[in-house]
Protein backbone atom coordinates (compact mmCIF):
# COMPACT_ATOMS: atom_id res chain seq x y z
CA UNK A 1 0.00 0.00 0.00
CA UNK A 2 2.88 2.64 -0.76
CA UNK A 3 3.14 5.10 -3.32
CA UNK A 4 5.72 8.19 -3.57
CA UNK A 5 2.93 10.17 -4.66
CA UNK A 6 0.79 9.60 -1.26
CA UNK A 7 2.61 12.87 0.55
CA UNK A 8 1.30 15.03 -2.13
CA UNK A 9 -1.91 16.45 -1.26
CA UNK A 10 -4.81 16.69 0.03
CA UNK A 11 -3.39 17.12 4.19
CA UNK A 12 -3.29 13.63 6.38
CA UNK A 13 -5.69 12.77 9.31
CA UNK A 14 -5.40 10.27 11.92
CA UNK A 15 -7.85 10.38 15.02
CA UNK A 16 -7.08 9.95 18.41
CA UNK A 17 -7.91 7.67 20.10
CA UNK A 18 -7.19 5.14 16.95
CA UNK A 19 -10.04 4.57 14.34
CA UNK A 20 -11.33 0.64 14.54
CA UNK A 21 -11.11 -1.24 11.42
CA UNK A 22 -14.46 -0.95 9.33
CA UNK A 23 -15.12 -4.59 7.94
CA UNK A 24 -13.45 -7.07 10.98
CA UNK A 25 -14.77 -9.75 8.95
CA UNK A 26 -12.26 -9.82 6.40
CA UNK A 27 -8.26 -9.10 6.72
CA UNK A 28 -7.07 -5.81 5.26
CA UNK A 29 -6.48 -5.47 1.69
CA UNK A 30 -6.86 -2.66 -0.69
CA UNK A 31 -6.67 -1.82 -4.25
CA UNK A 32 -3.57 -0.29 -5.17
CA UNK A 33 -4.95 1.55 -7.83
CA UNK A 34 -7.17 3.39 -5.72
CA UNK A 35 -4.95 4.66 -3.25
CA UNK A 36 -3.10 7.81 -2.89
CA UNK A 37 -5.62 9.80 -5.21
CA UNK A 38 -4.93 7.67 -8.15
CA UNK A 39 -7.13 8.18 -11.17
CA UNK A 40 -9.65 5.73 -11.51
CA UNK A 41 -9.05 2.21 -11.84
CA UNK A 42 -11.58 2.26 -14.90
CA UNK A 43 -10.06 5.34 -16.32
CA UNK A 44 -7.65 4.55 -19.87
CA UNK A 45 -7.23 7.62 -21.99
CA UNK A 46 -9.70 10.45 -20.80
CA UNK A 47 -8.94 10.77 -17.16
CA UNK A 48 -10.91 14.07 -15.63
CA UNK A 49 -10.89 13.50 -11.64
CA UNK A 50 -8.58 11.75 -8.73
CA UNK A 51 -10.01 8.93 -6.83
CA UNK A 52 -10.68 10.59 -3.63
CA UNK A 53 -10.93 7.80 -1.39
CA UNK A 54 -9.29 3.87 -1.06
CA UNK A 55 -11.07 0.81 -2.17
CA UNK A 56 -11.00 -2.01 1.00
CA UNK A 57 -11.43 -4.70 -0.83
CA UNK A 58 -14.71 -6.89 0.75
CA UNK A 59 -15.14 -10.11 -1.15
CA UNK A 60 -18.11 -12.35 0.35
CA UNK A 61 -21.75 -12.22 0.91
CA UNK A 62 -23.36 -9.81 4.00
CA UNK A 63 -19.45 -8.50 5.08
CA UNK A 64 -20.27 -5.86 7.63
CA UNK A 65 -19.29 -2.62 7.69
CA UNK A 66 -18.96 -0.88 11.18
CA UNK A 67 -18.33 2.70 11.97
CA UNK A 68 -14.53 3.94 12.26
CA UNK A 69 -15.05 5.99 15.08
CA UNK A 70 -17.76 7.25 17.41
CA UNK A 71 -20.27 9.51 14.65
CA UNK A 72 -23.84 10.88 13.39
CA UNK A 73 -25.54 9.67 10.59
CA UNK A 74 -26.12 12.05 8.51
CA UNK A 75 -28.77 11.82 5.66
CA UNK A 76 -28.31 12.44 2.04
CA UNK A 77 -30.60 13.55 -0.94
CA UNK A 78 -34.06 13.37 0.16
CA UNK A 79 -33.55 13.42 3.77
CA UNK A 80 -32.54 9.46 3.49
CA UNK A 81 -29.36 7.89 5.13
CA UNK A 82 -28.75 6.13 1.97
CA UNK A 83 -27.62 7.68 -0.72
CA UNK A 84 -27.07 6.58 -4.19
CA UNK A 85 -23.36 5.52 -5.18
CA UNK A 86 -23.19 2.79 -8.08
CA UNK A 87 -25.65 1.12 -10.04
CA UNK A 88 -26.93 -1.67 -6.99
CA UNK A 89 -24.98 0.48 -3.82
CA UNK A 90 -25.48 2.84 -1.55
CA UNK A 91 -23.24 5.53 0.66
CA UNK A 92 -23.61 6.36 3.90
CA UNK A 93 -22.28 9.21 5.64
CA UNK A 94 -21.40 9.47 9.45
CA UNK A 95 -19.84 12.80 10.96
CA UNK A 96 -17.95 13.53 14.64
CA UNK A 97 -16.50 16.78 15.19
CA UNK A 98 -12.72 15.68 13.42
CA UNK A 99 -14.27 13.64 10.50
CA UNK A 100 -16.53 13.33 7.79
CA UNK A 101 -16.51 9.64 6.49
CA UNK A 102 -17.74 8.26 3.49
CA UNK A 103 -18.71 4.74 3.22
CA UNK A 104 -19.53 3.49 -0.42
CA UNK A 105 -20.51 -0.04 -1.89
CA UNK A 106 -23.06 -0.66 0.59
CA UNK A 107 -26.19 -2.86 -0.03
CA UNK A 108 -29.16 -1.05 -0.43
CA UNK A 109 -31.91 -1.33 2.58
CA UNK A 110 -28.64 -2.72 4.82
CA UNK A 111 -28.62 0.56 7.06
CA UNK A 112 -32.13 0.74 7.48
CA UNK A 113 -32.72 -2.74 8.50
CA UNK A 114 -30.06 -2.29 11.39
CA UNK A 115 -32.46 0.62 12.70
CA UNK A 116 -30.36 3.74 11.32
CA UNK A 117 -32.16 7.14 10.41
CA UNK A 118 -30.95 10.35 9.82
CA UNK A 119 -28.92 12.05 13.27
CA UNK A 120 -28.57 8.59 14.75
CA UNK A 121 -25.52 8.71 17.09
CA UNK A 122 -23.50 5.42 16.79
CA UNK A 123 -20.51 4.24 18.94
CA UNK A 124 -17.00 3.06 16.92
CA UNK A 125 -17.13 -0.69 15.54
CA UNK A 126 -20.93 -0.08 15.45
CA UNK A 127 -22.63 -2.01 12.28
CA UNK A 128 -23.55 0.28 9.83
CA UNK A 129 -24.51 -1.82 6.63
CA UNK A 130 -23.23 -4.53 4.81
CA UNK A 131 -21.29 -4.47 1.13
CA UNK A 132 -23.51 -5.14 -1.99
CA UNK A 133 -22.23 -8.52 -3.51
CA UNK A 134 -20.95 -7.96 -6.39
CA UNK A 135 -19.18 -4.80 -5.40
CA UNK A 136 -17.13 -6.55 -3.50
CA UNK A 137 -15.48 -3.53 -1.62
CA UNK A 138 -15.78 -0.71 0.58
CA UNK A 139 -15.25 2.48 -1.06
CA UNK A 140 -13.73 5.08 2.07
CA UNK A 141 -13.68 8.69 1.85
CA UNK A 142 -12.33 11.40 4.55
CA UNK A 143 -12.79 14.42 4.98
CA UNK A 144 -12.67 17.76 7.46
CA UNK A 145 -15.31 17.31 10.08
CA UNK A 146 -15.57 20.44 11.06
CA UNK A 147 -17.00 21.71 7.54
CA UNK A 148 -20.75 20.77 6.20
CA UNK A 149 -21.10 19.15 3.17
CA UNK A 150 -23.86 18.26 1.26
CA UNK A 151 -22.17 14.98 -0.28
CA UNK A 152 -18.96 13.78 -1.40
CA UNK A 153 -16.58 16.03 -3.42
CA UNK A 154 -15.13 15.73 -6.80
CA UNK A 155 -11.42 16.53 -7.21
CA UNK A 156 -11.23 17.13 -10.88
CA UNK A 157 -7.87 16.83 -12.98
CA UNK A 158 -6.59 20.08 -13.43
CA UNK A 159 -8.00 21.89 -10.16
CA UNK A 160 -6.88 22.39 -6.46
CA UNK A 161 -8.57 19.54 -4.43
CA UNK A 162 -11.58 20.53 -2.67
CA UNK A 163 -10.77 21.99 0.87
CA UNK A 164 -12.03 19.81 3.38
CA UNK A 165 -10.63 16.30 1.68
CA UNK A 166 -8.26 14.37 3.69
CA UNK A 167 -5.54 12.23 2.99
CA UNK A 168 -7.29 8.76 4.23
CA UNK A 169 -4.31 6.83 3.77
CA UNK A 170 -2.55 6.89 7.20
CA UNK A 171 -6.58 6.67 9.04
CA UNK A 172 -7.15 3.38 7.33
CA UNK A 173 -3.28 2.17 8.23
CA UNK A 174 -4.00 2.83 11.90
CA UNK A 175 -7.54 1.63 11.56
CA UNK A 176 -6.21 -1.58 9.95
CA UNK A 177 -3.12 -2.02 12.61
CA UNK A 178 -0.57 -1.36 10.28
CA UNK A 179 2.46 0.56 10.11
CA UNK A 180 1.63 3.97 8.96
CA UNK A 181 3.65 5.66 6.23
CA UNK A 182 5.00 9.21 6.61
CA UNK A 183 2.64 10.59 4.15
CA UNK A 184 2.61 13.78 4.04
CA UNK A 185 5.11 16.77 3.44
CA UNK A 186 4.74 18.16 7.46
CA UNK A 187 5.35 14.84 8.54
CA UNK A 188 8.20 13.86 6.22
CA UNK A 189 9.89 17.90 7.44
CA UNK A 190 9.31 16.42 10.94
CA UNK A 191 11.18 13.60 10.92
CA UNK A 192 14.43 15.30 9.09
CA UNK A 193 14.08 18.35 11.13
CA UNK A 194 13.81 15.93 14.66
CA UNK A 195 16.67 13.96 13.11
CA UNK A 196 18.65 17.46 12.68
CA UNK A 197 19.08 17.12 8.96
CA UNK A 198 16.40 19.86 8.24
CA UNK A 199 16.20 23.25 9.50
CA UNK A 200 13.29 24.92 7.31
CA UNK A 201 9.75 25.25 8.17
CA UNK A 202 7.41 22.19 8.64
CA UNK A 203 4.70 23.23 6.26
CA UNK A 204 6.51 24.84 3.37
CA UNK A 205 6.66 23.08 0.20
CA UNK A 206 8.53 20.38 -0.95
CA UNK A 207 11.73 21.87 -2.02
CA UNK A 208 15.67 21.45 -3.18
CA UNK A 209 16.40 22.20 0.80
CA UNK A 210 13.84 19.80 1.70
CA UNK A 211 15.43 17.10 -1.00
CA UNK A 212 19.08 18.07 0.48
CA UNK A 213 18.15 17.21 3.94
CA UNK A 214 16.87 14.13 2.75
CA UNK A 215 20.25 12.94 0.55
CA UNK A 216 21.69 13.94 3.86
CA UNK A 217 19.98 11.47 5.74
CA UNK A 218 20.12 9.06 3.73
CA UNK A 219 23.64 8.99 3.78
CA UNK A 220 23.57 9.25 7.37
CA UNK A 221 21.55 6.00 7.55
CA UNK A 222 23.51 3.99 5.33
CA UNK A 223 20.15 4.05 2.52
CA UNK A 224 20.72 4.98 -0.89
CA UNK A 225 21.25 8.51 -0.96
CA UNK A 226 18.50 9.09 -4.25
CA UNK A 227 16.60 12.06 -2.51
CA UNK A 228 13.29 9.84 -3.71
CA UNK A 229 11.19 8.85 -0.50
CA UNK A 230 10.68 5.08 -0.45
CA UNK A 231 9.52 2.40 1.54
CA UNK A 232 13.15 1.75 2.68
CA UNK A 233 13.94 5.54 3.06
CA UNK A 234 10.41 5.46 5.47
CA UNK A 235 11.27 2.27 7.10
CA UNK A 236 15.05 3.84 7.74
CA UNK A 237 13.89 7.06 8.98
CA UNK A 238 11.44 5.46 11.27
CA UNK A 239 13.74 2.99 12.84
CA UNK A 240 15.92 6.31 13.52
CA UNK A 241 12.97 8.01 15.21
CA UNK A 242 12.89 4.72 17.52
CA UNK A 243 9.43 3.84 15.69
CA UNK A 244 7.40 6.92 16.52
CA UNK A 245 5.82 8.96 13.45
CA UNK A 246 5.46 12.33 13.78
CA UNK A 247 2.50 13.64 14.87
CA UNK A 248 -0.24 14.20 12.23
CA UNK A 249 -2.54 17.23 12.43
CA UNK A 250 -6.28 16.50 12.95
CA UNK A 251 -6.60 19.41 9.84
CA UNK A 252 -4.01 21.53 7.91
CA UNK A 253 -3.57 23.48 11.57
CA UNK A 254 -1.10 25.81 10.27
CA UNK A 255 -3.48 27.46 7.66
CA UNK A 256 -5.33 28.55 10.87
CA UNK A 257 -2.01 30.58 11.58
CA UNK A 258 -1.81 31.48 7.80
CA UNK A 259 -3.30 34.99 8.08
CA UNK A 260 -1.94 36.16 11.31
CA UNK A 261 1.27 35.03 9.53
CA UNK A 262 0.90 37.29 6.81
CA UNK A 263 0.18 40.10 8.71
CA UNK A 264 2.98 39.57 10.51
CA UNK A 265 5.37 39.53 7.67
CA UNK A 266 3.26 42.56 6.46
CA UNK A 267 3.91 44.25 9.74
CA UNK A 268 7.61 43.64 9.86
CA UNK A 269 8.10 44.87 6.01
CA UNK A 270 5.94 48.14 7.30
CA UNK A 271 8.32 48.93 10.31
CA UNK A 272 11.83 47.65 8.06
CA UNK A 273 10.36 50.34 5.35
CA UNK A 274 9.10 53.26 7.48
CA UNK A 275 12.77 52.97 9.37
CA UNK A 276 14.43 53.02 6.31
CA UNK A 277 12.39 56.07 5.47
CA UNK A 278 14.02 57.75 8.64
CA UNK A 279 17.41 57.27 7.73
CA UNK A 280 17.13 59.00 4.75
CA UNK A 281 15.65 62.39 5.83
Amino acid sequence: MWSEDCWRVPPALVPAPAPVWMLPDVAPAFSETSTCFKRPFTCKNDCKRWHAGIDIKAKGAGVSVVAAEDCTVLPGAGGKIERGWTSGTRQLFCRNAGSWAVYGGIKPGSALALGHEPGSVVAAGTPLGVIAQGYDMLHFELYDGGTKLKGNQRWWVGETPPPALRNPLGYVQTAAGMTRTLGTVIERHEALQRLGFYAGPTFAPWGASSKEALIAAQTALGLDADGAWGPQTDGGIRRALGGRAPAVQRTDSWLRHLPAMIAGGFALGLYVGLRRLGDRQ
